[in-house]
C-alpha cells in the first residue's frame, strides 16, 4: 500500500499490515474482536493513509434497508419527480465517492440489510427503485465489525455475506502496550496505580467468574479519576477509583451469585499483592516448594509469555501510594516497615477505616433488635473501644441463634440429665430424685446418652491487610461461633499476618464476648504468613491435654510471604479451612490446603451463614 507515512498505533503493527493488504487488493474485510481491542482505530488508521474517513454504519435491529440506501423525501418529489427527490444513504454515498463503508457490530444488522449489502459487495453496483443504477467508484469497500463477547457472534451473520469476506481477527495487546496506551491518555499517571490498574483489567479478562472483562479503557477512567480522590480525602482512593471505573465494563457469568463490586475488590487485593511480589527478589527463608500464590497472578504470567517471576521478599517491599500521601500529609518520615500493609495503608487509615465498619455494623443491628434490653447506640460510643465493645455484643447475640447444634460423633455412653435428645429413660436415677422432689419436671429425668469426647480446638484466624473494614467483623464472627460451640473444649485462637499472636489460649478462661472484642480490636494490616499461622497453631495443639484435635484456619488462600503452608499443614492430624473468598480458583488453594491436612473446606456466601460453616467444621 502506498501513501505517506503517518504515526503507528501502538502494538498494532502486524494488524494494520495485514489490513492494508486487504484494501490494495480491493478485498471486502471482518474484523472480529473484543470490546476495546481498538477495531474502529485500526480501520480509521487505514482509511486515513488512505486519505479519506469511512462512512461509518452503527449496526442495531432498528436499521432499516431504506435507512442504508436511502430514500425519496416526499415534498421534492411532488415537485420534481423521483430522481431528484432521492436523499441518498451511506451506503449509496459510499459508493459514489469510492470510500470505505464502515459497518460496526454487523452481527445485530436485520438479514434484509445484509441482503442489500451482499448485491452491492458483489457486483460493485446496487438497482434502486425509481432513481436507476448506482456504480461503486473505486475505493468502494466494505468493512465490518463485529464483537464475538456480546453474547451473539458471527454465528448469526449469513453464510452468503461471510463468503464475501477476508476475516482479521484482533486481540488484546499485550501488558507493556497497554501500559504504553494509558501514558499517551494520562501522561502523569502515577507508576504505581498505573501498574494496578493494568493489572487489574487485565485479570478481569481471564476470572472465571467473568463473562466480559474490561479492556484498557478502564485502566484508562481508572489512573484519571484517582487524583481527583484523593484531592476528596478518600482513605482508600485507588480502591474507590477502581469500583467506579471498571463497575460498569465488566459482566458475570450467568448463574455467579456475587457482585461485580466484590469481585472488584478481589481483583485490587491481586494487584496490590502482586505489584510487591513483582519488585521484590529471593524469599529470605529458602523455603523449596511452590507456595499457595493468587492464580490471577499465575493467568497473567502464562498470558504474557510464562516469565519467570520472582518471589516476594518482605524486606524490600516499597510503600504503596496511600501510605505514601499520607506520611507526606503528616509530615512522617515513614520509618514504619515499608511493606507492612499490601494495600499501602497507614495505621491511621485503617484505623478510620474499622471505626467506620463497626459503626455502620452497630447502626444496622439497631433496627433488627426487637427485645427490651440495652440500647445499642453508637452514638453514646466516645471512642472505638466502645464502638469495639457494642460490636462485640452483637456478633456473639447473632452467632449464638444462628450457630446450629454441632452433630459430634463418639465419646462414652453414661447416664445424664435429660437433655430434649435421647429418650433411653435411666429408672434407677430418675426414681432416685423423684423422692426427694415429688413435683416431675423435664430436669428431674436422666437418661443414657453418648456424652462426646472433650477436644482441643484452635483456630487460626487470616487478619491480614486483605481482612480490613467489613472482613474483620467476619473473623469475630468465626471466633465467637467456634467458642460457643466448643464451650465444653480446650479452645486456643491465633491471629496471623505479617506474624502469629495467640489472642487466646486453652487455658485462658475468657468470655466470648471479650474474645470477639479482642478480634475487633486487631488493625489487619501486613502481608500473609499462612505457614506462620499453622505453625502457631500446631505448637497450640501439641500443649492440649484432649486426644481429640481439630484445627481450623480462615483463610483466602492466599499466601505472599514465608514458607508453603501446605508443608506445615500436612503436619495436622486434621485441619479444616473456612474459605473467605467466592472466587472458584481461590476456594481451589483452600480446597488443596485442606487436602494436604487431611480436612475439609468450606465457605460462606453470606456473615449470618458463617456461624454454621464453623459448626459443621468443629463437628469433625
Amino acid at each position: 500500500m502506498t501513501g505517506p507515512s503517518a504515526p503507528r498505533l501502538i502494538g498494532r503493527d502486524d494488524e494494520l499490515a495485514a489490513l492494508a493488504a486487504a484494501f490494495d487488493a480491493a478485498r471486502h474485510v471482518l474484523v472480529e474482536g473484543p470490546h476495546g481491542v481498538g477495531k474502529s482505530l485500526v480501520i480509521g488508521e487505514i482509511c486515513t493513509l488512505r486519505g479519506a474517513a469511512p462512512v461509518v454504519v452503527h449496526g442495531s435491529v432498528a436499521l432499516s434497508a431504506s435507512a442504508l440506501v436511502g430514500a425519496h423525501d416526499p415534498g421534492i418529489v411532488l415537485r420534481g419527480g423521483h430522481e431528484v427527490a432521492f436523499v441518498p444513504g451511506p451506503l449509496v454515498y459510499a459508493m459514489r465517492t469510492g470510500r470505505v463503508l464502515y459497518l460496526d457490530e454487523a452481527n445485530r444488522v436485520p438479514a434484509d440489510v445484509i441482503n442489500v449489502l451482499i448485491s452491492a459487495m458483489s457486483e460493485a453496483e446496487l438497482v434502486v427503485p425509481r432513481y436507476g443504477r448506482v456504480l461503486a467508484k473505486p475505493g468502494f469497500q466494505v468493512v465490518a465489525a463485529v464483537n464475538p463477547l456480546d453474547g451473539i457472534g458471527t454465528g448469526t451473520l449469513p453464510a452468503a455475506f461471510l463468503d464475501r469476506l477476508v476475516r482479521l481477527t484482533l486481540d488484546y495487546q499485550s501488558a507493556e502496550d497497554e501500559r504504553a496506551i494509558v501514558r499517551t491518555q494520562v501522561p502523569d499517571a502515577d507508576d504505581a496505580l498505573l501498574t494496578r490498574a493494568i493489572f487489574a483489567v487485565r485479570a478481569s479478562r481471564r476470572h472465571p467468574d467473568v463473562r466480559t472483562g474490561a479492556s484498557v479503557r478502564g485502566a484508562i477512567d481508572l489512573v484519571s479519576i484517582a487524583p481527583f480522590l484523593v484531592q476528596l480525602g478518600r482513605l482508600d482512593a485507588d480502591l474507590d477509583a477502581a469500583l467506579l471505573a471498571l463497575s460498569s465494563k465488566i459482566a458475570l457469568r450467568s448463574g455467579i451469585e456475587r457482585t461485580v463490586e466484590s469481585l472488584i475488590r478481589e481483583l485490587w487485593t491481586d494487584a496490590v499483592i502482586n505489584e510487591h511480589r513483582a519488585t521484590t527478589g529471593p524469599r529470605p527463608d529458602g523455603a523449596a516448594g511452590e507456595p499457595l500464590l493468587l492464580s490471577s497472578v499465575e493467568l497473567e504470567r502464562e498470558g504474557d509469555g510464562g516469565a519467570e517471576e520472582p518471589a516476594y521478599n518482605p524486606a524490600a517491599a516499597k510503600p504503596g501510594r496511600a501510605a505514601a500521601r499520607t506520611q507526606a500529609s503528616a509530615g512522617g518520615t515513614g520509618s514504619g516497615s515499608p511493606g507492612a500493609d499490601p494495600g499501602g495503608a497507614h495505621e491511621s487509615d485503617v484505623t478510620a477505616e474499622t471505626r467506620q465498619a463497626l459503626a455502620s455494623f452497630v447502626r444496622s443491628s439497631r433496627g433488627r433488635s426487637r427485645s427490651g434490653g440495652a440500647r445499642t447506640d453508637v452514638a453514646a460510643a466516645q471512642d472505638l473501644t466502645d464502638v469495639e465493645r457494642l460490636a462485640a455484643g452483637i456478633v456473639v447475640n447473632r452467632a449464638r441463634g444462628q450457630l446450629p447444634t454441632a452433630d459430634r460423633t463418639g465419646g462414652r455412653f453414661t447416664s445424664v440429665r435429660y437433655n430434649f435428645r435421647s429418650d433411653d429413660l435411666d429408672l434407677d436415677r430418675t426414681i432416685a430424685e423423684l423422692i426427694e422432689t415429688p413435683v416431675l419436671t423435664p430436669s428431674h429425668l436422666w437418661v443414657h446418652d453418648r456424652v462426646p469426647r472433650r477436644r482441643g480446638v484452635v483456630v487460626m484466624l487470616d487478619v491480614s491487610g486483605s481482612m480490613r473494614g467489613g472482613r474483620a467483623i467476619e473473623s469475630a464472627t468465626a471466633a465467637a461461633s467456634a467458642a460457643l460451640a466448643a464451650e465444653q473444649d480446650e479452645l486456643a485462637v491465633v491471629a496471623f499476618g505479617t506474624s502469629a499472636e495467640v489472642l487466646k489460649r486453652s487455658e485462658e478462661t475468657m468470655p466470648v464476648q471479650e474474645l470477639a472484642r479482642r478480634v475487633l480490636a486487631l488493625r489487619p494490616h501486613g502481608l500473609t504468613d499462612l505457614s506462620a499461622g499453622l505453625g502457631a497453631g500446631l505448637r497450640l495443639l501439641a500443649g492440649m491435654q484432649s486426644l481429640v484435635k481439630i484445627a481450623v484456619v480462615m483463610t483466602d488462600g492466599v499466601q505472599n510471604q514465608g514458607a508453603d503452608a501446605r508443608v506445615a499443614a500436612a503436619r495436622y492430624r486434621q485441619l479444616n479451612v473456612l474459605a473467605t473468598t467466592e472466587s472458584q480458583w481461590r476456594l481451589g488453594h483452600c480446597q488443596a490446603l485442606a487436602a494436604a491436612g487431611r480436612g475439609r473446606c468450606l465457605s460462606y456466601e453470606r456473615l449470618d451463614r458463617l456461624p454454621a460453616a464453623i459448626s459443621v467444621l468443629l463437628s469433625g
